[in-house]
C-alpha cells in the first residue's frame, strides 16, 4: 500500500525507521509500523496506522490503567501545575477570557486547564470529549460536562482546547471534524503538541507510543490552514528536547513491561507505611513536596520561556477563516 500523508495526501514520503514502543505489550493495539515523513508539509507520522476500533478499546481501558504511564489515583488527582498557568498567559494574550461562554476540550484528562479557566471565568461551561473511563469521574467534580455524542456540544463554542491529544489522533481530519461546525467564526482553537524538529535531535527518542503525528511550527500551521484556521500564534515552549527525552528514558525503564495481565506489586514497607497513614495526613505531605518542587525556580521558568527551536512543546492559537 502506498504511504500517503496523513494531513496533506501527499505520497512523497521517506520512511525514518522503526517506531518505537514505551510499553511493548501495546503493539497488540498499534500493530507494527515504521514512522515516516512527508516531504511536503515535513509532517512525521506513524504508518501504517493503528484501526480506530484498537484505538478506542486502547483509550478507553488501558491509556490510564494502573502502573501506567498516565495513571493517576483518584483519591489525589493532578492539580494544574506551572505548565498550566502559561495556557492561561497564552490564551489571555489572544482573548478576552471573561467573554468565554461555550468551551469544548479535546482529552482534558484531569481537567486540570479547565479548574484555571473556571476560576478566572466562573461563567464558562466546558463540554468535554474524554474516552477514557478512568478520569471521567474527575472531571465531573471539576466541571466538566463529558460526552460521547457531538450533538450534545452546542454549536457557539468560543474556545476550543486540545492539549496533547491532537498527537494521539490517526488523521488531522479526524480531529477537526470534532469542532469545525461547532466553532465560532470569532471563536479560537488553542492547543499543544510536543515539537518534534528531526534537525533539533528528535530522531534520538526514547520512544514514540502512543503519539501518531509528530509536528513542527511549520507543519502544525500548514496542518490547521489547509482546514480552513489562520495562525494566530505558534511558539515553543518547556524544556529542551534532550532534557526530556532523558526523563523519557526513566519511563521507558519502568513501564516498558507492563501488561494487561500484570501481577500486582508486592507492598514494600514504605508503600505499607503510606497505606496507613490518615489521608489528611498525605495530602498535608503532598503539598509540603509540590510546595519544596515550586521552589525551583530553574524549573518553574522553563515553561515560560518561548521560541527556543529545541525546546519540547509546540503551542498554537488559531481562528478559523
Amino acid at each position: 500500500m502506498e504511504i500517503q500523508c496523513p494531513s496533506c495526501s501527499d505520497t512523497n514520503v521517506s520512511v525514518l525507521g522503526e517506531y518505537k514502543f514505551n510499553v511493548e505489550s501495546d503493539r497488540h493495539f498499534f500493530g507494527s509500523p515504521n514512522l515516516s515523513q512527508c516531504s511536503q508539509c515535513e509532517l512525521v507520522f506513524a504508518w501504517p496506522m493503528p484501526d480506530l476500533t484498537s484505538l478506542e478499546e486502547f483509550y478507553t481501558n488501558i491509556y490510564r490503567a494502573k502502573g501506567r504511564p498516565h495513571f493517576f489515583d483518584l483519591r489525589f488527582p493532578p492539580q494544574p501545575n506551572e505548565r498550566h498557568f502559561s495556557y492561561i498567559s497564552t490564551l489571555s494574550s489572544a482573548v478576552n477570557i471573561q467573554d468565554i461562554r461555550n468551551v469544548l476540550e479535546i482529552g482534558p484528562g484531569a481537567g486540570e486547564i479547565g479548574m484555571l479557566l473556571k476560576a478566572a471565568n466562573p461563567l464558562v461551561k466546558i463540554y468535554c470529549i474524554e474516552p477514557d473511563l478512568h478520569s471521567q469521574e474527575i472531571l465531573r467534580e471539576r466541571g466538566y460536562t463529558p460526552t460521547d455524542q457531538l450533538s450534545e456540544v452546542p454549536h457557539d463554542l468560543d474556545l476550543v482546547m486540545a492539549f496533547h491529544s491532537l498527537e494521539h489522533f490517526t488523521s488531522v481530519d479526524g480531529f477537526v471534524q470534532l469542532f469545525e461546525q461547532r466553532i465560532k467564526r470569532t471563536g479560537v482553537l488553542f492547543l499543544e503538541v510536543p515539537n518534534c524538529p528531526t534537525e533539533h535531535g528528535f530522531l534520538n527518542r526514547p520512544y514514540d507510543s502512543p503519539h501518531l503525528l509528530f509536528f513542527t511550527a511549520r507543519s502544525l500551521s500548514d496542518s490547521l490552514a489547509r482546514r480552513g484556521f489562520t495562525e494566530i500564534d505558534v511558539h515553543t515552549s518547556g524544556h529542551t528536547l534532550s532534557y526530556e527525552f532523558g526523563l523519557g528514558e526513566n519511563w521507558l525503564k519502568q513501564y516498558s513491561s507492563w501488561k494487561i495481565d500484570s501481577p500486582k506489586p508486592k507492598l514494600s514497607v514504605g508503600l505499607i507505611a503510606r497505606k496507613l497513614t490518615p489521608i489528611s495526613v498525605r495530602k498535608r505531605i503532598q503539598g509540603f513536596r509540590r510546595s519544596q518542587q515550586a521552589a525551583d525556580l530553574s524549573d518553574r521558568v522553563q515553561h515560560h520561556m518561548h521560541n527556543r527551536s529545541d525546546a519540547w512543546l509546540l503551542r498554537g492559537v488559531f481562528t478559523p477563516r
